[in-house]
């Protein structure tokens, strides 16, 4: 109750300092300025709705300060009386009546004093006067929502002066037709009377959208045209189709009015192109009309919308047509952002670069006259009223969005929403912002840059690729491409691995794949990108990995015992090919091969065309050794070598080899001799006799 006494004494004050700007010093100054100014408006346009409901009241109103007997008092009753009969005879009596009231008043006394704040028809209906543009904008708008074609309004010259200005924007639009436009308002005809500080609006012209919902929410659509019937079928369609959250709502309004309208913006179109029949009748329109059908359609969803004119920071140049645009401000959550469909439209593609975008950031690409905002509209600076899967991500260089980018390409999005750091801008960036998304996985993609935002759309990637940040990773990448035989995918090297896989002419690409299970396939890469791309893979997923040179020796070893025909093999990570060409004689022979052809690629070994001698065992220790002579002595075998670990060659061989001899005549073979090789530690019989 305080704070509502607070503001009423505080509206009391305006309405005395107003009355002071008017002129008006005494009881007297206020009933003859009154008086004036309802004949005064019934002379210039009778069919005022002041004159038939809000001057009746007034006069008698005014009426009741003087002497029920005196001239005045009787001249306004009759006055009051006239104004409420149709047609213009009456309105010609009432405004005679008031002439002849105001000049016997100059003769009477005020028997009662008081003030503005004492007329409650003048509150009621809004005729006060109007001290600043806050004010007017606020009475304007409550005078509109009435839906009337003409209206009055009381303020001084210096005022209207201000509003018949030019804007911030553009010298030919006033503020005034900003404010019409934000109430729906989009042409309208003023008369002004500089004695009695009356301003009068007519012949309004109002958006079919607006005319449309209040003819709706007055259940006058039955007074509606069949185009505006059909119009309001149309949007009713629309608006009950979404559902969810406001933001919701807003989203699928937004997104339904561009896939359903194409922009048109010739004059040639009987004027339907400019509001919301031609966008949801005919699916052509131009910023008027794409604003007026989001107004309509919002509003039926229970969103608030309003319009709002302006123009582009793209069309500030000396050949751009001077044609102005028109948006929209959506209320979300106590705050109104900017919504602009028109832009949004992308032909094919539905963006949201101009979609609850907060005054800062609109500002970078519309322009507006911020002193049209209707009183209670608090526009919010950021942009924060989205949907969650339109959720952005902010960044202050391009640097940035690489570690943005890696993070969300392997989820594959559709789109991204990022906000750019001023000064961030793709036109000038576009190599930079190129390389940042080939580089982690996208090959294509169609941009937009509006407002400080960055829309990435119809976003295609690589059809399996990996950001690897070590070699290890992509070797494993690989592993799982074969496990899943997929013939097709690319290895990003993050900008740290680069450097290292790229060296030497790409060396350590060229170990990597050598390493992997993919055999004869050709790959090709881009250093710029950090890219490595393999079609039509092969794999030979039985090729053995060693992880050391033991690995190496036991898997030639486990060939030759298997006495097959080759063997290829992943070296170690680091392996010297110089000694590996001086252990391969020394590995194989010793294995019972005596012929073989070796290569290498990378790090794959092949040996190939292996050729073994006819009987030959590898032995751990004499019973082995005993066990294989009793073997050929069995089979009648009179040529055959055996392999010995060291230091059972060393025994074996000590005293002109008398041990192996003695183990040989204790079995039943005799030989003129034996033959040896060291180097191999290898035993060799031929010709023996059982």
């Amino acid at each position: 109750m305080k704070k509502l006494l607070v503001c009423l004494l505080a509206a009391l004050c305006l309405l005395a300092a107003c009355a002071v700007a008017e002129g008006f010093d005494t009881p007297k100054d206020i009933a003859q300025s009154y008086i004036d100014l309802c004949a005064n408006a019934l002379n210039s346009m009778p069919g005022l709705p002041e004159c038939r409901e809000a001057f009746p009241a007034l006069i008698e109103e005014l009426a009741g300060f003087l002497d029920p007997d005196c001239d005045v008092a009787m001249n306004l009753g009759q006055a009051a009386e006239a104004m409420l009969q149709e047609g213009d005879e009456s309105a010609r009596q009432a405004r005679d009546l008031l002439y002849s009231a105001s000049w016997h008043l100059r003769e009477e006394d005020i028997r009662t004093p008081f003030g503005l704040a004492d007329l409650n028809a003048a509150l009621q209906y809004d005729l006060l006067p109007i001290g600043d543009t806050a004010q007017f904008i606020d009475v304007f708008n409550r005078k509109a929502a009435t839906g009337s074609d003409c209206f009055l309004m009381v303020c001084d010259g210096q005022l209207r002066e201000a509003l018949n200005g030019s804007t911030t924007y553009r010298e030919d639009t006033s503020l005034m037709v900003d404010i019409a436009c934000q109430c729906g308002i989009s042409s309208y005809r003023q008369l002004y009377n500089d004695n009695h500080h009356m301003l009068i609006y007519h012949d309004m012209v109002r958006y079919a959208g607006t005319r449309i919902l209040q003819a709706c929410r007055n259940n006058g659509a039955a007074g509606l045209t069949g185009d505006e019937r059909a119009t309001l079928d149309a949007a009713l369609e629309i608006a009950n189709a979404a559902s969810g959250s406001p933001l919701e709502v807003e989203r699928q309004i937004h997104d339904a009015l561009c896939r359903r309208i194409t922009y048109y913006a010739d004059d040639d179109f009987d004027g339907r192109n400019d509001c919301a029949i031609g966008a949801l009748l005919d699916g052509m329109a131009d910023c008027d009309g794409y604003s007026d059908a989001f107004f309509l359609c919002g509003s039926l969803a229970g969103l608030q919308i309003r319009y709002i004119k302006g123009d582009s920071v793209e069309k500030q140049d000396d050949d751009a047509p001077d044609v102005g645009h028109v948006w929209n401000m959506i209320c979300q959550d106590g705050s109104w952002v900017h919504v602009d469909v028109t832009w949004d439209d992308k032909e094919e593609l539905i963006c949201y670069t101009n979609y609850n975008i907060g005054a800062e950031s609109m500002g970078t690409s519309h322009l507006w006259d911020d002193r049209t905002q209707i009183t209670g509209m608090q526009p919010a600076t950021l942009n924060r009223f989205r949907s969650p899967e339109q959720a952005f991500t902010e960044i202050g260089s391009w640097a940035e969005l690489y570690d943005y980018c890696r993070q969300v390409t392997p989820e594959r999005p559709e789109r991204l929403f990022i906000s750019l750091a001023r000064g961030l801008d793709p036109k000038d960036g576009t190599d930079e912002m190129a390389d940042t998304l080939y580089s982690t996985g996208i090959k294509s993609y169609r941009w937009y840059h509006q407002n400080g935002m960055l829309e990435l759309t119809k976003l295609q990637y690589s059809p399996e690729f990996i950001i690897c940040d070590t070699a290890e990773e992509a070797a494993a990448f690989i592993a799982d491409c074969a496990d899943r035989n997929i013939r097709e995918f690319t290895l990003y090297f993050s900008r740290e691995l680069c450097p290292r896989m790229f060296a030497d002419d790409h060396a350590g690409i060229a170990d990597l794949i050598s390493a992997s299970p993919l055999v004869g396939t050709q790959y090709t890469y881009n250093e710029q990108y950090g890219r490595v791309a393999i079609e039509g893979a092969e794999y030979d997923t039985a090729r053995p990995v060693a992880k050391s040179m033991d690995d190496v020796r036991a898997i030639l070893r486990d060939t030759a015992r298997e006495r097959r025909d080759g063997v290829q093999l992943v070296l170690p990570a680091g392996a010297d090919m110089d000694a590996l060409s001086l252990q391969l004689p020394d590995i194989l022979y010793s294995a019972g091969v005596q012929s073989y052809s070796w290569s290498t690629s990378g790090r794959r070994l092949s040996v190939s065309d292996l050729v073994y001698y006819p009987e030959f065992a590898m032995v751990e220790d004499e019973e082995q050794l005993r066990g294989y002579v009793r073997a050929c002595k069995a089979a009648g075998i009179t040529d055959f070598r055996a392999y010995c670990p060291q230091a059972l060659y060393d025994s074996m061989s000590a005293d002109s080899f008398s041990r192996f001899y003695e183990l040989l005549r204790q079995e039943g073979c005799h030989v003129d001799g034996i033959s040896y090789n060291e180097d191999y530690a290898t035993l060799v019989v031929k010709e023996a006799t059982w």
